[in-house]
């Protein structure tokens, strides 16, 4: 609704310097007009421009319009998080135009981290607050366009802060945790993977040990445990050929040896059968006999 000039006014002036002023919030009324319908007070924000005349530009006049905070409430409920984190619009005063409790709108908020933002003259910044029971951080920015000399603060409460910190350790001990658990797996494999064929390998040796020349040794892998192997039962091949080609030369010598003896043996064995057979004959009295087979013998 549309306010004349000479109506009952509110809020201070328009400086001379600019053309419009933005009142806080404020709870709407008749502005001294008893004519116009009876309308329930509401939360409004009321922004005054100058009328003036041209080409002089000298004021005539001011119009002034009341504007429901339905659209500001609504922007500034996107940029936090009600049950966390605090947000306030506050004028240049520390008049609260927006803030999470709707009874104190239109008052003014005098804490001193308010005092400390509203101070500072750089455009936006963050500082750090604690106050009995509670601390965090707040973040603001002036918004200075069109005669608006207005700061958005938000206020952020180190549980929240640190509530973000937890999650990212969580996480990352998730991630070391699992890394973890796939290393020693991974480790547990690879050994079983490298110890197992040597354990058969070993085995195989045992058995070779034992007497078991024989063996077949069967290891198909193609790391170097399996060319080991490879190379393991190759040697034994060539051992196995060595110890047959020495047991042959053995048996062979052991046959020649028994050989000779038995050629040693067998003209004793003929020298005393004729020894014995020319005794004979000499005991019979035959003594032609006797010495015929002793000449035999020699």
């Amino acid at each position: 609704m549309k306010k004349a000039h000479q109506l009952e006014p509110y809020g201070s002036a328009i400086p001379e310097t600019e053309m419009t002023k933005i009142d806080p919030a404020h709870q709407s009324h008749l502005y001294g007009m008893q004519t116009l319908p009876y309308y329930a007070p509401k939360p409004v924000i009321t922004i005054h421009r100058k009328i003036v005349q041209v080409p002089s530009f000298k004021p005539i006049g001011t119009l002034a319009i009341d504007l429901t905070t339905e659209v500001i409430d609504d922007i500034c409920r996107n940029l936090y998080d009600p049950g966390l984190e605090e947000l306030y619009l506050l004028t240049e005063d520390g008049t609260i135009v927006y803030g999470p409790d709707e009874r104190k709108r239109g008052k003014r908020l005098n804490e001193a981290w308010v005092r400390e933002a509203l101070a500072g003259g750089q455009t936006r910044g963050h500082q750090s607050y604690k106050e009995e029971g509670h601390s965090g951080i707040y973040v603001y920015e002036r918004l200075t366009d069109n005669g608006m000399n207005w700061t958005l603060i938000k206020r952020i409460p180190d549980k929240l802060l640190q509530a973000g910190t937890r999650q990212v350790t969580a996480v990352n001990t998730f991630v070391l945790g699992c890394s973890l658990i796939v290393a020693a797996a991974a480790a547990i494999f690879v050994s079983f993977w490298i110890t197992s064929p040597l354990k058969k390998l070993t085995g195989y040796v045992n058995r070779i040990q034992s007497g078991e020349l024989e063996t077949d040794i069967r290891l198909t892998r193609e790391d170097e445990i399996g060319i080991l192997a490879r190379r393991f039962r190759l040697m034994m091949e060539t051992i196995n050929n060595l110890v047959l080609r020495e047991y042959r030369l053995e048996l062979a010598s052991k046959t020649n040896q028994l050989k000779a003896l038995q050629a040693q043996v067998q003209p004793h064995f003929i020298y005393n059968a004729l020894q014995s057979i020319g005794t004979a004959a000499l005991q019979s009295g035959a003594r032609d006999v006797y010495h015929l087979v002793m000449l035999l013998g020699k």
